[in-house]
């Protein structure tokens, strides 16, 4: 199962790679009592503990705790749908168990995309980042579609297994039937996948746009050892190689400005003042740009307020991950509202505000932000776009809301370098093929470290750079004004099987009560 997340071209593995655990499941639900429901929940939490540990493992290269906690966390919320449908098999039976199997799976990675402790990096429906020809109906389901379209192909194809195993002359009809569905459930959706790939073409007004990847060290300069004014001087340096009276907009990564700054001394910071001269030098150009704003408490604002006092200001603060849209005249400041769990915010932090002091530091970045609950859209040359920040390209509803108030392009500022040369920064990057898809919006990507690119709406990743090494690209980028299906009812198929685990779980307290 971790092949998909490592190995390009392996997706369709992830079609199959569930049926050892059916066959697990299979076996327990015939062996009731010789095992115990805790033993095989021990089981199914080893194997996917296997599979989470192969996919994430680079994550030590930056946090050993980090890691540790993925590998307990992740694979116990997800053995929780195993054992539910076990106790649904008991009662109601075979169809039932595996029916409540996909329902439940369905609607923890719905959680996982929506509670505090967000964590979407494994969700079954990434399995296809990689190879995005093959999912471009996720316009019209989004990432979920995709575990779903996993889950029953899994299922109908260890069914299959099962019945030709038992060799009963019999069941000849079921064994083909499940094998015609089966074949269905994949041909189909690839198949129009594949002609809808080919027969796109990119929407919207064309614009020239440079994207920077300046390639500072995480580590030992991001945060000491370089100051902002020299990074941004590489930076601007790197793009005003390919700057012209022709560019729309210059993207910087995120925490391209590092040392934070107060809201009120914006424009006598002297990096912003850097900025600004390169705008004076290219008049039509607006530059986004990622920094860590401290901006004054205000109790009537919307989003998560961690604020604090500083020596020598007046009031309480709050810092934010922002993105900053700088032109001639104005600054827009866009919050990062999905926050890193365990790095920019610690869950449940609104309900027990003392667990802040469990936040562990990546390389100096870790702390307790804020967040907003509008969903920024910034107009400038008449391009309607938004930027986002690092770990929010995992969630494809989220930026589905920048969309719907009109956004065009999603522009993405991300720092991949925690990492090292590992899996990380490339499976990182290939969600945005998602949300590319998804939404049918260009992604301009600038990386600190990592690979910068643009990814158009197809999913395709064009002008991308390398792996450690500082460059800066000139990229066409197309402003789509039009809303796919998914991007006006986001994870609708998430909701709906989060209802019907609701009736499962119903059913069974009525089942255990009155019968």
């Amino acid at each position: 199962m971790a092949l998909p997340w490592l190995i390009t071209r392996t997706a369709f593995l992830s079609l199959f790679a569930f049926i050892p655990l059916l066959f697990v499941s299979d076996y327990f639900a015939n062996n009731r009592n010789r095992f115990s429901l805790l033993k095989y929940a021990f089981i199914i939490y080893s194997g996917l503990s296997i599979w989470t540990l192969c996919s994430v493992w680079w994550l030590v290269n930056s946090t050993f705790l980090g890691l540790l906690i993925a590998l307990f966390f992740y694979p116990l919320c997800m053995t929780v749908p195993f054992v539910l449908s076990q106790i649904v098999r008991q009662k109601s039976g075979a169809f039932s168990g595996y029916f409540s199997l996909i329902v439940f799976w369905i609607s923890i990675e719905w959680l996982t995309l929506n509670f505090d402790f967000a964590w979407p990096w494994l969700v079954l429906g990434n399995a296809f980042a990689r190879l995005p020809i093959i999912v471009q109906w996720y316009e019209y389901t989004g990432v979920l579609g995709g575990s779903l379209w996993i889950l029953f192909v899994n299922v109908l194809t260890f069914q299959l297994i099962h019945e030709l195993i038992g060799k009963k002359d019999n069941q000849k009809s079921i064994q083909r039937i499940l094998f015609i569905i089966a074949l269905g459930l994949i041909v189909i959706p690839v198949s129009y996948s594949v002609y809808r790939y080919k027969t796109y073409k990119e929407k919207g007004v064309q614009s020239e746009w440079v994207i920077v990847q300046p390639n500072i060290n995480s580590y030992t300069e991001k945060f000491s050892g370089m100051s902002s004014e020299l990074q941004v001087s590489k930076m601007l340096k790197l793009a005003d190689s390919l700057v012209n009276m022709r560019t729309s907009v210059v993207v910087l990564p995120e925490t391209a400005i590092p040392q934070s700054i107060f809201e009120e001394d914006l424009e006598s910071n002297n990096a912003i003042k850097q900025l600004r001269s390169f705008i004076d030098k290219y008049p039509g150009v607006i530059i986004l740009c990622g920094a860590i704003i401290q901006m004054k408490y205000n109790s009537t604002c919307d989003g998560l307020q961690n604020f604090y006092s500083v020596k020598g200001k007046q009031g309480n603060y709050v810092q934010y991950n922002t993105a900053l849209c700088i032109s001639k005249n104005k600054i827009q400041i866009y919050r990062k509202s999905k926050l890193l769990p365990g790095v920019e915010t610690m869950p449940f932090a609104k309900y027990i505000p003392s667990i802040n002091k469990l936040l562990f530091n990546f390389g100096g970045q870790g702390g307790s932000f804020g967040t907003q609950t509008e969903r920024t859209v910034f107009t400038m040359n008449k391009i309607h776009m938004s930027a986002i920040v690092c770990y929010e390209a995992e969630f494809g509803a989220y930026i589905g809301e920048f969309t719907r108030n009109g956004a065009q392009v999603i522009a993405l500022m991300t720092n991949d370098g925690w990492w090292g040369n590992t899996p990380g920064y490339k499976q990182h990057l290939s969600f945005s093929r998602l949300r590319a898809i998804e939404l049918r919006r260009d992604i301009p990507r600038s990386a600190n470290t990592g690979i910068s690119c643009v990814v158009n709406q197809r999913g395709d990743v064009l002008h991308q750079t390398v792996y450690g090494v500082a460059d800066a690209k000139k990229v066409s980028v197309s402003a789509n004004s039009q809303c796919t299906f998914y991007a006006q009812h986001v994870d609708y198929i998430g909701l709906q099987c989060l209802w019907l685990s609701f009736l499962f779980l119903f059913g069974l307290f009525l089942k255990k009560w009155y019968v």
